[in-house]
């Protein structure tokens, strides 16, 4: 589907390319060929006293007057056919089916089915009030276990539009998928699931990383556990609590996110810390600057906080962009880490630095890290191993190289122990 969209994608630019080359001459010949005719037709009339020489005169001179315009208009139509392509992608964004609302829960018997699911013991606070926005309502813990219990995830086939595809959630509906995950690459369209029974559990306060081959599926994973999506089947449990209990917004509230591509908006660097934390003052922000190496970026400009990004963060570097994330992480003092990559856009010097933050901030929280890069993850307390949407193994850095194979090449391939 990529390859697809890419070659249309492509075909499209030579075609537009095509055009505006030819637009430039095309006018330019009009305009000549215009001129010449005007001075060939009124010379014979002239000679012919059927004009007068100041009637021509008057009339080129009219014709110089129409060039500009002439040449606006031919400009507005290339400008007005990208103008259209541009609305073509906004409409296709506009058409995406939003993410269902708190409200929009699922019936009665997939809650009973969830409740009976989630471990014994676990508090629910329910309304009882009518109407369709009294929904069902989980009391969601400050931190916790997470539990994954033979989740199975799969693309619904493509839709008919003729490319997007959609995950389908348990009561049914279609979800959105994020194109913008690396992993899978290419969302199968024919149903095969991305995440084959995967069963695991992320103990309150651990720190678990997933380790694999590109499309494993591990940042399917996490999105799972975000609740940008449905599992097919299965169940995802918070502490016993079942996470399509827990509304989007509250669940969220206790996450924090890096990703791989860390969004960085037109603003001061002041601005896009307190997107994690509002209220926090000048003194945190360079403390947590500090923290991730980012102190020398706040004082290389007599601006120091108030430093312009530019738009979409220009002014960073792909690091810079990653180690900002992490600040914002840190900022926002949340229970549960999910980190997809953090340090795949630095060196090995600031890695370093981030892993001993992260050892810091992973205090009394619960940890997921998606790494490619083993040694990022040697001292965590469990490591889990997908491969081709399955878990092979789970155990310790040590545990693995003596159980699992693949895990074993992996360390190999990276030095991490002799072949």
């Amino acid at each position: 589907m990529i390859d697809v969209e890419a070659s249309r994608a492509y075909r499209a630019g030579i075609a537009m390319a095509r055009l505006q080359a030819a637009v430039q001459p095309i006018m330019s010949i009009c305009i000549q060929g215009a001129f010449i005719v005007v001075l060939a037709v009124g010379g014979i009339r002239v000679a012919a006293g059927e004009l007068r020489l100041g009637d021509l005169i008057a009339f080129i001179l009219y014709l110089f007057l129409l060039v500009m315009p002439i040449g606006s208009a031919m400009s507005a139509f290339v400008q007005i056919q990208s103008g259209l392509a541009a609305l073509d992608r906004i409409q296709e964004i506009a058409r995406l089916a939003p993410e269902r609302t708190d409200e929009d829960r699922p019936s009665p018997a997939t809650r009973e089915a969830s409740n009976r699911e989630a471990a014994p013991g676990t508090a629910a606070l329910r309304d009882t009030s009518t109407g369709p926005s009294r929904a069902t309502r989980a009391i969601v813990p400050p931190a916790g276990s997470i539990e994954l219990r033979d989740v199975t995830f799969r693309y619904a086939p493509d839709a008919e539009d003729g490319g997007a595809t959609a995950a389908r959630s348990p009561d049914g509906t279609a979800a959105p998928v994020p194109q913008d995950r690396p992993d899978p690459a290419e969302p199968p369209g024919d149903g095969r699931p991305v995440l084959d029974g995967v069963s695991f559990t992320v103990p309150a306060g651990s720190r678990t990383a997933l380790v694999g081959p590109s499309g494993a599926g591990k940042s399917t994973v996490l999105a799972l556990l975000e609740r940008f999506y449905e599992p097919t089947d299965g169940s995802i449990t918070y502490d016993g609590t079942a996470l399509s209990e827990i509304p989007r917004s509250e669940l969220r509230s206790r996450i924090g996110l890096v990703e791989q591509e860390a969004p960085v908006l037109s603003g001061t660097l002041a601005d896009n810390l307190r997107l994690a934390a509002p209220d926090a003052t000048d003194v945190q922000l360079r403390r947590v600057l500090s923290a991730v190496g980012l102190d020398a970026l706040g004082d290389r400009t007599a601006d120091g906080l108030d430093l312009d990004l530019g738009e979409d963060g220009i002014r960073l570097s792909g690091g810079q962009r990653q180690r900002l994330a992490w600040a914002r992480v840190i900022l926002a003092d949340r229970p549960v880490l999910l980190m997809d990559e953090p340090t795949s856009a630095v060196d090995s010097r600031t890695e370093q630095l981030l892993q001993q933050t992260l050892g810091e901030a992973s205090r009394d929280r619960t940890v997921v890290v998606v790494a490619h890069r083993l040694s990022t993850v040697a001292d965590f307390d469990q490591i889990v191993v997908l491969d081709q949407g399955r878990v092979t193994a789970v155990g310790t850095h040590e545990e693995l190289l003596e159980e699992s194979d693949l895990y074993r090449d992996m360390a190999s391939r990276q030095r991490l122990v002799s072949a």
